[in-house]
């Protein structure tokens, strides 16, 4: 994914960066993966991640930054760009060319009565899982 996020044009002034744009992105959309939409809850979710953060994108400097920061950057961010690095990056994973429905997750869970007869294939429960869809996508016919 970082390789895809480079893409994206930096909007902020180049003096004085403590955060390299690509892994900040790559922070931001783990965090909205994880449910995370506020700027304050992006924040969270990058301070309570930060040692695996760290690790995982190999970061020099063990510091990751707050939610003002991230603030900064996705408002000033051409959000167009990012949609476009992150849509190259998933139709590696994911077969956009169809059409397709978002669907929330809990909402799905409590339309299943009883899970125990549900078949798989049509699970609402499962499908919400993500064993037949990824981040509640579900194909629409």
């Amino acid at each position: 994914m970082i390789s895809f996020l480079r893409e994206v044009a930096d909007p902020r002034r180049q003096a004085g960066l403590r955060h390299a744009l690509a892994e900040t992105l790559c922070m931001v959309v783990m965090g909205m993966m994880s449910g995370c939409c506020a700027y304050r809850e992006l924040g969270r979710f990058v301070h309570h991640n930060r040692q695996e953060l760290v690790a995982f994108l190999g970061l020099a400097k063990a510091r990751v930054p707050s939610y003002v920061p991230l603030r900064d950057i996705l408002q000033r961010l051409d959000f167009e760009a990012l949609s476009r690095a992150f849509s190259r990056w998933s139709g590696q994973y994911v077969d956009w060319s169809g059409r397709w429905l978002s669907v929330e997750g809990k909402s799905l869970r409590s339309t299943v009565s009883s899970p125990a007869t549900t078949s798989a294939s049509s699970d609402p429960a499962a499908l919400a899982e993500g064993r037949h869809v990824r981040g509640g996508q579900v194909p629409h016919p």
